[in-house]
């Protein structure tokens, strides 16, 4: 970039996000400076920190002190090709609906667990006849399982529809710049 363009550098508001966050997607490095990354923009160094901040804020980035500057790197639910500027929301909510459902697909699994631990007791009333002192008949166990099985499932199905739209956007709207 010539003298006469960074002169002619404003700081603007107007540069969608996806245009910073395009910089640090195209280029070699994972962790850039703020002067390499505003060396492609048409906003100056510090405004492009002040947006980089921003962006920080909002967990799409995160940054390390070095030396007297900042180093920077996308955040790992960032996608990692370039993504069109007027869509960037539209992905950011598509890579953190990803994290959701792997987040939900644990919750099922945990119920699952669950409800089979809920089937020892069956097993154990049924094998020793004498346990039958206790409180709770096999149907709450057998019912509590049960509950807890359909649950599962429910999270289950949740979570692949949120992972299936997830997928969705991201490969709709994400290109490969080449």
């Amino acid at each position: 970039m010539s003298l006469i363009d960074r002169l002619d550098k404003s700081d603007d508001d107007s540069l969608p996000d996806e245009a910073i966050l395009n910089v640090m997607r195209r280029g070699d490095e994972k962790v850039l400076t703020t002067a390499e990354i505003a060396r492609e923009l048409p906003i100056t160094q510090d405004w492009t920190g002040k947006r980089l901040n921003k962006l920080e804020t909002n967990g799409r980035v995160h940054s390390k002190s070095a030396g007297q500057g900042r180093v920077w790197w996308l955040d790992e639910a960032e996608p990692a090709s370039h993504v069109a500027e007027h869509i960037g929301d539209l992905m950011w909510y598509a890579s953190t609906a990803d994290q959701s459902a792997g987040n939900i697909w644990i919750m099922s699994v945990g119920m699952f667990i669950v409800s089979g631990l809920l089937l020892i007791p069956i097993l154990l009333l049924g094998l020793f006849p004498a346990l039958s002192a206790i409180p709770f008949t096999t149907t709450d166990f057998a019912t509590g399982a049960m509950l807890g099985a359909v649950g599962g499932a429910l999270f289950l199905i949740g979570g692949s529809i949120l992972k299936l739209a997830s997928l969705w956007l991201t490969r709709r709207y994400t290109t490969v710049l080449e």
